[in-house]
């Protein structure tokens, strides 16, 4: 959804693909951006599933394991330096 907001106003940035620059891969996005660069990353990766979240909030959590991992690992390996 953001991102392809963001491809209609910018189509000149680049936009990795999810195989190219998974967030939940560390390493990966570390040798993706040290042959591509970068000097500001947007991180719109995330899955959500309103229906579970708002049926059981906690358990959807835990339950969606890949859901998880995406919204929480990918926002922890953004952060790192």
């Amino acid at each position: 959804m953001l991102g392809s907001e963001l491809r209609k106003i910018q189509p000149d940035i680049n936009y990795p693909s999810s195989k190219e620059f998974n967030v939940t891969n560390y390493e990966q996005m570390k040798k993706y951006l040290e042959s591509n660069g970068s000097d500001l990353i947007i991180h719109a990766a995330a899955f959500t599933s309103p229906p579970l979240v708002e049926k059981d909030p906690l358990n959807a959590l835990v339950s969606q394991g890949r859901h998880l991992k995406c919204n929480y690992r990918g926002n922890h390996n953004i952060g790192q330096p």
